[in-house]
């Protein structure tokens, strides 16, 4: 504890900052050996050594990727020899992959970044300077905030007895912060309010708040500003509840609290020096205008900020890693009095050997056979009763396989065995479920001589619950795309009914688009569904632009937009649900996007039923013996060459 109390007050002041730099290059690679990390340097004439960055995924890691990626590249493309790719994980995740010295990097809030400090002596290297508003920032604090026509609630005394809504227990500035502010004007909210709800991410606990759902929320700073310039939320819906004006125009955004360091990236233990300092240039000569700055919203890095302030946070609020913090340990007590302690327990031992003796002595005194005849026979009926229920158990087991079994055919014979015959178009698709009964469906159907509705949608969860939704959502959409609504108005509709039929609180995302082959176009809305790729006739293969709909069964009232497409000869569609994307080998990595474009590109030419395969056996090939964690659809169309253009 005193060796990071003396590290962190180096870095107080200004002088701290001036001199980070120098101690990056220099200072930070004390005590580590070139020795100890060889297997790390550039392999020689063969594949290129990968250096993991672990980065804290809070936003979800589809997002991570898509937004971090491009610094990975930028580093590779700096450091020759090596190949930086980025690793969303979880708080858990990232803490066994730092015991297990499994990652050369750590792209982590304060919070994770003082508690791996603590626990596996990783050394920050940067601070992240945050792009907002046109200027980087690179502190951050939390929003305590409210519905603004809330009027019961105008100070921490109506807060008493009310919910409130947060992030994360570990989150920074989406938790910790606010807690450790309110603490400190008299009120503490986990002792005080009714109850505290961790939604996993700002954006839920945004909408929280604005639905009614719970009283007061906590984000970090910038997360309202943010949401509003997207057209999300507007401003003037919410009031702050606590406000600290003190840093003026310094900090342009909603504030409950004191300001503390933006995240940093850190390097592990075992990492080379040489390659330390060669990240650390890299990152320092990054400016706002590079493509990787731009993906991830940043506005470069600074040399590392004085994270003293999140420790003493921690410390106060008594959270990891200083949950303990004050209270002697075991180890404490053991080295001051370990002469009483050793004579203490020799004498219980002693005590405890004598009075054991003695007590199994008496007892084999005491004991009569009529007493072991009792006890055996009581046995004996016990093995008989467990016996009983263990056929009865194996039976209900077995009862249970063959109905699911049955539900299972029940459920893929309501799936269209064939694409409806056409002169233009032709499709195929297939549905894998990870259980006996799955979430996912496709469809197609005939609307008119020259129309064919088409659909794929993916409900949550898994199981019965998820299957019994899945047949209610297609027999709402098949039925409302054959009364002639339009793509949108049948969303629509179609969300207003599940909401009212959703006991179980699911949702679906939905792709539903009408196939014209008059026209050769195909009109579709979509509600929350992955982004089919379009196999265009110069050889891109692009997602479909998106409706910025949402998924159906979470709020009645949404309303959808929809979107018109022209398909030429020799162009085709893919759909897919996000069990493809998701899959992983045995290494745990994901197939994602990346891996589904390369074997579209690959195979795009080919018919909409050897299309599906070829990515289904990419998808088992990466898998290797890594079972499906979530369903698995895929639906290919495709309009033949010799078909006419589009009129």
């Amino acid at each position: 504890m005193m060796r990071h109390w003396v590290r962190d007050h180096v870095w107080r002041g200004a002088l701290g900052r001036m001199l980070a730099l120098v101690l990056v290059w220099g200072a930070l690679g004390v005590g580590w050996t070139e020795s100890a990390s060889e297997s790390s340097s550039p392999a020689a004439g063969g594949e290129l050594p990968v250096i993991r960055i672990g980065l804290d995924a809070k936003q979800g890691k589809e997002t991570a990727l898509r937004e971090w990626t491009p610094t990975a590249e930028y580093l590779s493309e700096q450091i020759p020899g090596y190949r930086f790719v980025i690793t969303p994980l979880d708080p858990e995740e990232m803490n066994r992959a730092a015991q297990a010295d499994q990652l050369e990097f750590f792209l982590i809030n304060p919070q994770m970044y003082v508690e791996l400090d603590v626990h596996y002596a990783i050394r920050r290297l940067a601070t992240l300077k945050n792009l907002r508003l046109g200027k980087g920032y690179t502190e951050l604090g939390s929003v305590i905030f409210k519905r603004s026509d809330r009027v019961d609630i105008q100070g921490m005394a109506d807060l008493k007895g009310k919910t409130l809504a947060a992030v994360d227990a570990k989150a920074f500035g989406g938790w910790l912060v606010a807690w450790d502010q309110l603490v400190e004007l008299g009120f503490d909210p986990v002792q005080e309010m009714k109850e505290i709800r961790y939604l996993g991410t700002h954006d839920k606990v945004v909408e929280a708040i604005r639905s009614g759902e719970a009283d007061v929320g906590v984000v970090r700073t910038d997360i309202l500003e943010g949401l509003a310039r997207q057209g999300r939320v507007r401003l003037e819906e919410f009031a702050l509840v606590v406000r600290n004006d003190s840093y003026g125009a310094l900090f342009p955004f909603w504030l409950s609290s004191r300001l503390y360091p933006e995240w940093t990236l850190a390097a592990a233990r075992n990492t080379p020096p040489t390659l330390v300092e060669k990240t650390a240039l890299a990152l320092f000569g990054l400016n706002r205008d590079h493509p990787a700055a731009r993906a991830a919203r940043y506005d470069g890095w600074t040399p590392p900020a004085n994270y003293q302030p999140v420790h003493e946070l921690l410390r106060r609020l008594r959270v990891a890693p200083y949950e303990h913090y004050g209270k002697a340990t075991w180890r404490e007590t053991l080295a001051t009095y370990w002469p009483v302690i050793v004579l203490g327990g020799l004498l219980v031992v002693v005590s405890v050997g004598a009075s054991v003796y003695f007590l199994r002595l008496n007892r084999r005194l005491t004991i009569t056979q009529e007493e072991l005849r009792v006890e055996l026979a009581e046995r004996r009926r016990a093995e008989r009763e467990l016996e009983d229920r263990n056929l009865k158990l194996r039976e209900a087991q077995r009862r249970v396989r063959e109905e699911l079994t049955a539900a299972h055919s029940m459920q893929q014979s309501i799936l269209p065995e064939s694409f409806p015959r056409m002169a233009v178009f032709s499709g195929f698709a297939v549905m894998r479920t990870a259980q006996e009964m799955g979430g996912d469906f496709y469809d197609y159907f005939p609307l008119d001589a020259h129309r064919v509705g088409v659909v794929i949608a993916d409900v949550s969860g898994h199981g019965v619950p998820a299957a019994f939704f899945m047949a209610i959502s297609r027999t709402v959409l098949r039925n409302l795309g054959q009364r002639g609504l339009s793509p949108a108005a049948c969303l629509g509709e179609a969300n207003r009914v599940l909401c009212a039929q959703n006991p179980l609180e699911l949702f679906i995302t939905m792709f539903y688009g009408v196939l014209d082959t008059r026209t050769s176009s195909l009109i579709y809305s979509n509600g929350g569904h992955n982004h089919p790729y379009i196999l265009a006739s110069d050889g891109t293969v692009q997602p479909l632009e998106g409706t910025g709909d949402t998924a159906l069964g979470v709020m009645s009232d949404l309303t959808y937009g929809e979107t018109e497409i022209a398909i030429y000869p020799g162009e085709g569609l893919f759909f897919f649900t996000d069990g493809v994307t998701e899959a992983r080998n045995p290494e745990g990595a994901l197939f994602g996007t990346v891996g589904l474009e390369a074997c579209l590109n690959e195979h795009r030419a080919m018919e909409p039923e050897a299309l599906v395969e070829a990515v289904m056996h990419a998808l088992h090939q990466f898998a290797g013996n890594v079972p499906l964690a979530d369903d698995v659809t895929c639906m290919a169309l495709s309009r033949r060459s010799g078909s006419a253009a589009p009129g």
